[in-house]
C-alpha cells in the first residue's frame, strides 16, 4: 500500500476500482480468504486516498458457502 500511496503523491482521488483476482488453487476456503484479503487491502488504500464522497468499487469472489 505504501508504494501506491507514493504514486498518488498523497493526493486525494475520486475513484478506486479493485479488479484484482488471486490465483485460484481449488481450495475454496483458502481461495476465499485470499480474495477477502485482497479486497480489504484495496479498501484500506481507498480509506486513505478517497476524497469525501469518493467511490470504491470491487468484485468479490463468491465461495461455495455463499448464501443467495
Amino acid at each position: 500500500i505504501e508504494s501506491l500511496l507514493l504514486i498518488t503523491l498523497n493526493r486525494k482521488i475520486k475513484l478506486v476500482i479493485c479488479d484484482g483476482a488471486p490465483d485460484i488453487i481449488c481450495l475454496p476456503d483458502f481461495d476465499n480468504y485470499v480474495q477477502t484479503q485482497l479486497v480489504l487491502c484495496a479498501l484500506n488504500f481507498s480509506i486513505k486516498t478517497l476524497v469525501n464522497g469518493g467511490t470504491f468499487v470491487s468484485k468479490i469472489y463468491r465461495g461455495f458457502n455463499f448464501l443467495d
